[in-house]
């Protein structure tokens, strides 16, 4: 073999050793590290907890008791089976997880993820489903700085805030007053088919609608506005003008007019969202869309855990800033930009190699 050809060979044998070193390098030098917005993520979690443990008091103060048997947690933030603002089925399993305040640092970072900032506004459509999960995209606002605009339900599915003595809006306003978070709720609607609790067991059971009745009247005496708009579209332009200029549209369990009458947002996923809508008029998340806006869906809790790794239905609650969902793998670029360096040094000389002419170089 010709000496060029040689020196060829043992060049190209060189890039692919450097490649390989500097590839199985950087592989065996990860580091799990906290997540740039890991102070964010903790206060929110932190935040939440703390709500968390005012609307349990405050439950307990209103003697409404705490079924340990569902609520493994004695956190409070769940309810029964049927009652008067009930409005559909729900999954025990997904409530209980909801109740991790380690969900706020989840919704914290789908924010930091969907662009948003600090003085940005985050329109919030929430049900009275999830009411731990209305406190975790309110808390992970406030901990980035954001300004949250939230709409809420009276109307819930079992095992939510479907206690008629404790509504999901009172909730929020209750954690308001108490100085624990800083917005209180944009607007307040009945939920549930159509948005006027058609749906409710209060229309079912004439039994039921004293109670429903009761918490109307408990709101209106609390300086509480309940929004009826029977005309869909009327609705809808209600929220978005008080919803303004947004960075980022939230849904907030399965509320009709975030998801459409028809449920044509349920397809478009949970977590971040961020794809384009071309007729989604009808419904909130498909209008946002259509703008460019990312969104957030909260509401199949079993796939948003699968997704971004949080635990469902776990047996214990984890330590705030403990788990990994506030933590990333580290590269380290130096080795890997160091090889690639020397491995075009090394492909120049090659390419050095091929244009000298042999007849007049006799190293060659």
């Amino acid at each position: 073999m010709r000496r060029r050809e040689r020196t060829k060979c043992i060049l190209i044998l060189a890039m692919v050793l450097v490649l390989l070193a500097g590839c199985l390098g950087s592989f065996w030098s990860v580091r799990t590290v906290p997540k740039r917005h890991y102070e964010a993520m903790v206060q929110a979690a932190e935040q939440m907890e703390s709500c968390m443990a005012e609307l349990k008091a405050e439950r307990l103060r209103r003697g409404i008791p705490i079924d340990e048997g569902t609520d493994r947690f004695a956190t409070g933030l769940l309810g029964t089976d049927f009652t008067a603002i009930t409005t559909t089925l729900g999954n025990l399993e997904a409530k209980r997880t909801s109740c991790q305040p380690d969900m706020a640092a989840l919704v914290c970072d789908l924010y930091v993820r969907a662009g948003v900032q600090a003085g940005d506004r985050v329109a919030i459509c929430s049900t009275g489903s999830f009411p731990a999960l209305n406190l975790a995209a309110l808390c992970a606002a406030e901990a980035l700085g954001a300004e949250p605009v939230m709409i809420v339900s009276i109307g819930a599915s079992t095992y939510g805030a479907n206690i008629p003595a404790f509504t999901a809006p009172e909730m929020l306003y209750h954690l308001y007053e108490a100085g624990l978070v800083a917005t209180a709720p944009a607007g307040v609607t009945l939920g549930g088919d159509d948005d006027l609790g058609l749906n409710m067991g209060a229309v079912f059971f004439p039994d039921e609608a004293e109670a429903l009745q009761a918490a109307l009247d408990r709101m209106e005496g609390a300086g509480i506005v309940v929004t009826q708009i029977p005309d869909r579209q009327a609705n809808l332009r209600w929220r978005e003008s008080l919803y303004g200029d947004v960075s980022c549209f939230v849904s907030v369990g399965g509320h009709n007019m975030a998801l459409g009458d028809h449920g044509e947002g349920y397809g478009l996923g949970q977590g971040l969202i961020q794809r384009k809508v071309t007729d989604g008029e009808d419904y909130l998340m498909g209008h946002y869309l259509a703008l460019g806006v990312p969104c957030v869906g909260l509401l199949n809790v079993k796939q948003l855990c699968a997704e971004y790794g949080l635990s469902f239905d776990p047996a214990a609650l984890e330590k705030v800033g403990q788990s990994h969902i506030y933590y990333e793998k580290a590269y380290p670029r130096a080795l890997l930009l160091a090889a690639l360096a020397l491995t075009a040094l090394l492909l120049a000389a090659c390419r050095r190699i091929d244009t000298r002419n042999p007849e007049t170089d006799p190293s060659l």
